[in-house]
């Protein structure tokens, strides 16, 4: 029997992916995936539903034909943990070299989750949005809407935030904590209908579980773009199915939209949208589903998929091991004839 050393697993927690990773660069990684014809084999997430304390569990694994993209991210939402203190959502991702199989990097999933999300809604502003939207609005004001605001920040030079949040000082603690951090005036709105009367994209970053929507169509321009990125699951509705009716839909991934949308699945049933009239964002990229709309409205559905997260967690493993970032575990030896 001969002793083969199997490579370093690499650890990387939520400080260790904030270094190693450059917005502007997720944003390219992803754009590059959805331009190519790699294949992807991803199963739809798992949900187990923890009924004892109120949570979900939800595993999202997948494989990218080519550049050995191969792995899973587990995701915990605990609304309960506030209580003590704790995290809500935690989880991991775990990275497998898909030609044996073996573990080569797990990373903090809340961390992952939150650049991965807002790269993606930064990808679609910077293809549907204006190139002179002068007004953004934030709706939210926990983790994606901070990412948020940083990455859309990146693709459009705003002339204004209004920001609006349920809890009046939590949303002034946003905009006191985010003022320092974008060269833009932010301000906290009133009410919703303040914040996205005069927006030219709006970022619905909510945790809105209701059927009844938060952002109805008769508070909005009729130019605008909607980046809905809460109420995640398919019996929360965010936004107007009104207001699908009327705007360009485009989603990240056709079937996992249809699967779990509140908003889509809302607008379905009133009969303001078919499938068929679905956009993705790899059709969008790649020119393959008509001009992209000059005026009037458009409407983008992010509802994650695990092949974005294989392609932004392989790009911080790859730099953070070229930056000497995170800690290395020899987690397995293995004896072979």
């Amino acid at each position: 029997m001969t002793s083969l050393k199997i490579d370093i697993m690499l650890l990387l927690n939520n400080s260790d992916i904030q270094r190693a990773l450059r917005m502007t660069e997720a944003i390219a990684a992803l754009r590059a995936m959805l331009a190519g014809t790699e294949k992807m084999v991803a199963p739809p997430r798992m949900i187990i539903d923890n009924e004892e304390h109120g949570a979900l569990s939800l595993f999202m694994p997948a494989l990218l034909s080519r550049g050995g993209h191969l792995g899973i991210k587990v995701s915990s939402i605990y609304p309960n943990n506030r209580r003590h203190g704790l995290p809500t959502i935690n989880g991991v991702v775990v990275l497998l070299d898909s030609a044996s199989g073996r573990i080569t990097a797990m990373l903090d999933s809340a961390a992952l989750t939150s650049i991965r999300t807002s790269a993606v809604s930064a990808l679609a502003v910077d293809l549907l949005a204006p190139q002179q939207a002068g007004t953004l609005a934030i709706i939210g004001v926990g983790v994606q809407a901070r990412a948020h605001l940083l990455a859309l920040s990146i693709v459009r030079k705003f002339n204004a935030v209004k920001v609006f949040g349920r809890d009046a000082k939590q949303t002034e603690l946003f905009v006191e904590e985010m003022s320092g951090q974008v060269a833009v005036r932010l301000t906290a709105a009133a009410t919703l209908a303040d914040a996205i009367a005069d927006a030219d994209v709006i970022c619905m970053a909510t945790s809105h579980t209701g059927v009844a929507p938060i952002l109805l169509d008769e508070y909005l321009k009729p130019q605008v773009h909607i980046n809905a990125i809460g109420g995640g699951t398919v019996s929360a509705c965010e936004c107007d199915p009104l207001t699908l009716r009327t705007a360009r839909v485009y989603v990240d991934e056709i079937d996992t939209a249809l699967r779990e949308s509140g908003d889509i699945a809302a607008a379905m049933s009133h009969g303001y949208l078919r499938s068929e009239e679905l956009a993705d964002l790899r059709m969008l990229v790649n020119n393959d589903f008509g001009p992209r709309p000059a005026n009037g409205r458009s409407y983008f559905r992010s509802v994650g998929h695990a092949s974005q997260d294989l392609i932004v967690s392989d790009h911080i493993v790859r730099r953070a091991r070229a930056l000497g970032i995170g800690q290395g575990n020899t987690y397995l030896d293995c004896a072979v004839p």
